[in-house]
Protein backbone atom coordinates (compact mmCIF):
# COMPACT_ATOMS: atom_id res chain seq x y z
CA UNK A 1 0.00 0.00 0.00
CA UNK A 2 1.30 3.45 -0.83
CA UNK A 3 1.05 6.10 1.78
CA UNK A 4 2.77 9.38 2.40
CA UNK A 5 5.61 8.26 4.67
CA UNK A 6 6.82 11.85 5.21
CA UNK A 7 3.36 12.82 6.43
CA UNK A 8 3.20 9.71 8.59
CA UNK A 9 6.58 10.50 10.15
CA UNK A 10 5.56 14.06 11.00
CA UNK A 11 2.28 12.89 12.53
CA UNK A 12 3.94 10.10 14.52
CA UNK A 13 6.64 12.38 15.87
CA UNK A 14 3.97 14.46 17.57
CA UNK A 15 2.62 11.36 19.35
CA UNK A 16 -0.92 12.57 18.87
CA UNK A 17 -4.33 11.03 18.65
CA UNK A 18 -5.75 11.12 15.14
CA UNK A 19 -9.33 11.51 13.94
CA UNK A 20 -11.08 9.34 11.35
CA UNK A 21 -10.57 12.20 8.89
CA UNK A 22 -6.84 12.39 9.54
CA UNK A 23 -6.29 8.63 9.24
CA UNK A 24 -8.45 8.42 6.10
CA UNK A 25 -6.46 11.26 4.56
CA UNK A 26 -3.17 9.59 5.44
CA UNK A 27 -4.35 6.35 3.80
CA UNK A 28 -5.99 8.10 0.83
CA UNK A 29 -9.28 6.41 1.73
CA UNK A 30 -12.70 7.74 2.66
CA UNK A 31 -13.94 8.48 6.15
CA UNK A 32 -16.84 6.12 5.39
CA UNK A 33 -14.28 3.31 4.85
CA UNK A 34 -12.76 4.04 8.26
CA UNK A 35 -16.14 3.95 9.97
CA UNK A 36 -17.18 0.76 8.18
CA UNK A 37 -13.92 -0.96 9.16
CA UNK A 38 -14.43 0.02 12.79
CA UNK A 39 -18.00 -1.32 12.68
CA UNK A 40 -16.99 -4.60 11.00
CA UNK A 41 -14.31 -5.14 13.61
CA UNK A 42 -16.72 -4.39 16.45
CA UNK A 43 -19.25 -6.98 15.24
CA UNK A 44 -16.61 -9.60 14.48
CA UNK A 45 -16.87 -9.57 10.70
CA UNK A 46 -13.88 -9.69 8.32
CA UNK A 47 -12.01 -6.39 8.16
CA UNK A 48 -8.67 -4.99 7.01
CA UNK A 49 -8.03 -2.12 9.42
CA UNK A 50 -6.87 -3.66 12.70
CA UNK A 51 -6.00 -0.63 14.83
CA UNK A 52 -8.16 -0.19 17.93
CA UNK A 53 -9.79 3.18 18.38
CA UNK A 54 -9.36 5.03 21.65
CA UNK A 55 -12.70 6.54 22.59
CA UNK A 56 -12.90 9.91 24.28
CA UNK A 57 -16.53 9.81 25.28
CA UNK A 58 -18.12 8.49 22.10
CA UNK A 59 -15.52 10.04 19.78
CA UNK A 60 -13.00 7.61 18.23
CA UNK A 61 -9.32 8.53 18.00
CA UNK A 62 -6.30 6.52 16.87
CA UNK A 63 -2.81 6.56 18.34
CA UNK A 64 -0.45 7.78 15.63
CA UNK A 65 2.22 5.29 16.70
CA UNK A 66 -0.24 2.39 16.21
CA UNK A 67 -1.21 3.70 12.76
CA UNK A 68 2.48 3.78 11.78
CA UNK A 69 3.03 0.24 13.10
CA UNK A 70 0.01 -1.00 11.17
CA UNK A 71 1.22 0.65 7.96
CA UNK A 72 4.72 -0.77 8.43
CA UNK A 73 3.24 -4.27 8.83
CA UNK A 74 1.51 -4.17 5.43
Amino acid sequence: MNYNSDAAESVVSVGSLLTDNQVASLLNLSVAWMRKQRHLRKVGKPHVFTVDAVFIGDVPRYRSSEIKEWLDSL
